[in-house]
């Protein structure tokens, strides 16, 4: 996604900060990267349920910021989902060669599990994911 915001103040950087700050998001900068990040309240009553975060670049011309980058988990889901995936197909075309249906079972049961837990991520984050996309556009 690119976001272009057009500022006219001396400090840009300093400016999304504090304004993250005030939507209850972190905000850090370094160089050129940003990371804008869904973060626990102090108080320990508002639990971020799943880590969402948007990972870019930022750069600064004249009177405009442009931002670019994803929003994404704080942890690798689909990258999760592909090695779970491969090692389920691996033990079920074993367990097939081997004619094990307690196995074959198995494996559908923890298929089922996995997509289960990707669609609980993908309903809990998405609140989250939208703050974040708010967040950026109304800057």
């Amino acid at each position: 996604m690119k976001y272009i915001i057009k500022l006219k103040k001396d400090n840009p950087v300093k400016y999304i900060k504090t304004k993250a700050e005030k939507e209850g998001l972190k905000c850090s900068v370094e160089g050129n990267n940003i990371v804008i990040e869904s973060v626990t309240s102090e108080d320990g009553k508002s639990q971020v349920p799943i880590p969402v975060m948007f990972k870019g670049k930022i750069k600064t011309e004249e009177e405009t910021v442009i931002v670019t980058g994803r929003i994404n988990y704080g942890f690798y889901l689909s990258s999760l989902l592909a090695f779970s995936a491969v090692l389920i197909s691996a033990r079920l075309t074993a367990s097939l060669i081997q004619k094990q249906k307690e196995n074959m079972i198995l494996c559908g049961i923890v298929t089922v599990l996995l997509i289960l837990v990707a669609t609980v991520t993908e309903i809990k984050g998405k609140p989250l994911k939208n703050k974040i996309k708010i967040f950026l556009e109304n800057l």
